[in-house]
């Protein structure tokens, strides 16, 4: 019995982190305001559900479904790097370069960041750097999967360029984005 005693607690454990990343994820994108439009067409129509099972009149009902839509008719579907160009601009003069590697960055500092071999992946290249007169100011790593994100290389990375005063900032690219919250979080980085 110890043997399935030991795999029960084991998968209870791994349905546990799941949940939580998950919940986590959820509380993130509420706050942020960046909840795919296709999660949010499906939360309305949980809404829908929800209500016509407890019967509660259809007024009350509908107001998630109100927000809901007049939200997804502002959602603008461009891609993060579409959108990029144009939140700089409002921000001032800057220059943007793509897909850094982690490799110049180690040349940069003169030494080894980040673990090779064992249980490190590499690290992504860093997304974008963007310079304003001829002075970096800041990187933006753009991930299409959390599974990338959470890679221990991509910390290490992190660290350094934080240390050496160049910020680095992560968004995701399946997120919405929204032009003014891309603002608001660069202004800030910035400075």
């Amino acid at each position: 019995m110890g043997f399935l005693d030991n795999i029960l607690k084991t998968g209870l454990r791994a349905a546990e982190r799941a949940v939580t990343r998950a919940v986590n994820d959820a509380v993130y994108d509420n706050v942020h305001g960046t909840v795919d439009k296709g999660l949010r067409n499906g939360m309305s129509k949980t809404d829908e559900a929800i209500s016509k099972s407890v019967n509660i009149p259809s007024s009350k009902a509908n107001t998630s479904s109100t927000v809901t839509q007049s939200t997804d008719d502002a959602y603008d579907g461009r891609t993060f790097a579409q959108k990029l160009p144009e939140v700089l601009k409002k921000i001032g003069e800057f220059e943007i370069k793509e897909n850094i590697s982690a490799d110049s960055i180690e040349a940069e500092a003169g030494r080894e960041l980040y673990k090779r071999g064992g249980c490190y992946r590499l690290p992504q290249d860093i997304t974008y750097a963007i310079y304003k007169e001829g002075q970096r100011v800041l990187f933006i790593n753009v991930y299409d999967s959390y599974k990338v994100y959470v890679h221990q290389a991509n910390y290490k990375i992190r660290e350094y360029c934080n240390e050496e005063g160049t910020p680095m900032m992560d968004f995701f690219d399946y997120m919405t984005n929204d032009v003014d919250y891309m603002e608001d979080r660069i202004r800030k980085a910035i400075g």
